[in-house]
């Protein structure tokens, strides 16, 4: 028998550079691809989550700091309001140095002086030393005071009546400090007393508005 013979072949097939650069660009592609879906996910992932929580803790806060502040600035502009309303009613009925409560004017001195002095002071300014009417009176003109103070009420001796500058009687049911040598009238936050007349001390002097328009005409006169 003829024995066959079969030859076998390697067939080698080498790309052209044109294919070979495409397959290059192709994988190239391909891994940049890969690359960039690697490489954003992790940050979407990180903007997502962090401002939201950043955003839910700050709004709160800048709103309470916004309300405490309105709050603060509200509650300053009304007692600015308030002061400046009182002082502009005390200012337009009462003079300098002078406070006004009710229907009077009253100036609380700084000086010393004994009790006939301190009516000669209060006679030069229109005025005359204080009478206290009613305990609204009583309970103002006590929340001024630091100090015993003269006020309008004298006796002539201890057998006497105690009375105003008027020569009305005082009416007020009081806290009275008597004693055998006071015959001059003082007052001071928490009580009335009968004081030596020539002690020295602050004074008291009172007028009322209908006083005070009549002074301030006579003022004006003089300076005409």
């Amino acid at each position: 028998m003829n024995a066959k013979h079969i030859t076998y072949a390697e067939v080698k097939h080498h790309p052209s550079k044109k294919q070979m650069q495409k397959e290059k660009i192709k994988e190239q592609l391909i891994y940049s691809e890969v690359k960039t879906c690697t490489l954003n996910s992790n940050p979407t992932k990180i903007t997502r989550t962090e401002p939201s929580k950043a955003k839910g803790s700050s709004v709160p806060l800048a709103w309470c700091l916004t309300v405490v502040i309105l709050g603060i600035f509200c509650v300053c502009l009304l007692l600015t309001t308030g002061v400046l309303g009182y002082r502009g009613s005390e200012s337009s009925t009462c003079e300098t140095k002078w406070s006004c409560c009710g229907k009077k004017c009253y100036h609380f001195s700084h000086d010393l002086k004994n009790f006939e002095e301190s009516k000669k002071v209060c006679k030069k300014m229109d005025s005359t030393l204080l009478k206290i009417e009613d305990e609204k009176e009583l309970h103002f003109i006590q929340s001024q005071l630091s100090y015993f103070s003269w006020i309008g009420l004298s006796r002539k001796g201890t057998r006497s009546s105690w009375t105003w500058e008027d020569n009305s009687p005082p009416l007020l049911n009081v806290d009275w400090n008597e004693s055998k040598n006071g015959n001059c009238g003082s007052l001071t936050a928490t009580r009335m007393a009968a004081s030596d007349c020539s002690r020295f001390m602050y004074y008291i002097c009172e007028k009322k508005m209908a006083h005070l328009a009549t002074y301030r005409e006579q003022q004006n006169k003089r300076q005409i």
